[in-house]
């Protein structure tokens, strides 16, 4: 840690830690306001100093976009928040005028933004207006040679099909014509609605138009495929791949970013080719987006795929959501359900639900799924008796979730966890496991882990 404070600050170190310790929590990743807090008593900071409230209000900014994902934080909560963490950590009571000065101050110093009632950081203020600003400018100045002719993208559409092996209906085509036709272009839909096969047409239809050999074999640095692929995560990015037999990368890789380093750097290269896809958008928190926004030469056509249901990015910001209420850029819903395994009932379930929907054979049981009516009591050993089930039938361990939406009473996580782990991971001899919070953890446990606590590692 010491070295990394002094990579940041260098020669200026002690100066800084001396004069403002509470800068620490916001220029050094894994310090957090509560750390600096004990640092600047020891050199008898005051529990009511500007410094200290300043570092208070930037940590609770901070927490509060992280905990709701918003890149804002509402004025009353964050005034709330400042006053709990300042006299919390000295149990010493704190003027609420004082907090209201210092935001006022930091307002005027451009340190954070504010709208209405809304608080930004300076950083998450500045890259959605970023965003805004370069999407404007792609769809503007984007490529004017951009086909608009129905007729030919019908011929080629056709020529699409029979290299794909795939008749695309009405809306297939639609959607395909429409994003080949915009510099910008967003593309939703929930599971099973045909994203990947559209992906597939596009790229077909585009390498036809513009006379590209899909061959990746024929290009190498100096002539670089001029369609790129990406995703946020690698899984996405090999999932992509696999099904457009074209090479994909994470956006990170792409941009050439270190996805371990402490910050993002502040300038990225320009990308090379002519479209860029990029799916699984839902998952694009604002600073990438920001950072690969920047990145796109006003030449190069853009599509965004993503299902606006997904959860959104872990990092604040719902972009693609956003976006797509924005109704300023061309975008296409798909709503029509193409992918289901046979005898399938799992996806018609998941979109019905997702409209507030319960089929009337809800609770008839299915080839692929089942509904146990059960009292909060019962529901423990219903899961049991599933579970043993299912295990007799030859499934794996690893091919069974359990899912509950509260922690205690007998149809919680805690209970289910005790009750899941005697069935799947029971006590052996000589198995190591330790007890924390009164609850045993046995190597082979599945663990999920919720909260990062860098300053303990």
């Amino acid at each position: 840690m010491a070295g990394r404070i002094y990579n940041n600050y260098t020669n200026s170190t002690l100066e800084i830690i001396h004069e403002d310790p509470y800068r620490l929590s916001v220029d050094i990743d894994g310090i957090s306001f509560t750390k600096a807090d004990q640092i600047a008593q020891q050199f008898g900071f005051a529990s009511d100093s500007p410094g200290r409230i300043r570092g208070a209000i930037f940590q609770s900014l901070y927490d509060l976009t992280y905990a709701t994902g918003n890149t804002y934080v509402e004025l009353k909560p964050l005034v709330t928040e400042t006053l709990k963490l300042l006299e919390s950590n000295r149990n010493e009571a704190i003027d609420p005028q004082l907090v209201a000065d210092q935001l006022i101050k930091l307002a005027e110093e451009d340190k954070i933004k504010s709208d209405d009632n809304k608080v930004y950081s300076r950083t998450f203020f500045n890259a959605e207006w970023n965003i805004a600003e370069n999407l404007y400018r792609l769809l503007k100045s984007g490529n004017s040679d951009l086909p608009n002719n129905d007729a030919l993208l019908d011929k080629l559409l056709i020529k699409a099909e029979d290299q794909l092996g795939i008749d695309y209906d009405s809306e297939q085509k639609r959607a395909i014509k429409d994003a080949i036709k915009s510099p910008v272009f967003l593309l939703t839909g929930g599971p099973g609605t045909g994203k990947t096969t559209i992906i597939n047409g596009i790229v077909a239809v585009y390498a036809l138009l513009n006379d590209i050999d899909l061959d990746i074999g024929k290009y190498d640095k100096d002539n670089p495929f001029p369609i790129l692929l990406a995703a946020p995560t690698g899984r996405a990015a090999k999932r992509m791949a696999e099904s457009t037999g074209l090479p994909a990368s994470t956006i990170h890789r792409m941009l050439g970013i270190n996805a371990h380093d402490d910050k993002l750097p502040e300038d990225i290269q320009e990308l090379e080719g002519a479209l860029l896809i990029v799916d699984e958008t839902s998952m694009v928190d604002t600073l990438i987006m920001d950072l690969l926004l920047n990145s796109i030469p006003s030449h190069m056509q853009v599509i965004f795929v993503g299902d606006r249901n997904q959860l959104p990015s872990v990092q604040p910001g719902q972009v693609f959501s956003d976006l797509l209420v924005s109704d300023t850029l061309p975008k296409k819903e798909l709503t029509k359900i193409y992918r289901q395994g046979e005898g399938s009932s799992i996806i018609n379930l998941a979109h019905s639900i997702k409209n507030g929907e319960l089929p009337a054979d809800f609770t008839k049981a299915q080839s692929d799924r089942a509904f146990i009516p059960c009292e909060a009591g019962q529901l423990t050993s219903a899961v049991e008796q599933v579970i043993k089930a299912a295990l007799n039938k030859g499934n794996s361990k690893d091919d069974i979730q359990v899912l509950a939406p509260m922690y205690r009473g007998n149809a919680g996580i805690n209970r289910l966890n005790t009750i899941l782990q005697e069935l799947l991971n029971p006590a052996k001899p000589r198995q190591k496991e330790v007890i924390f919070n009164e609850q045993i953890f046995r190597i082979g446990d599945r663990v999920l882990h919720l909260v990062n606590d860098p300053e303990n590692n």
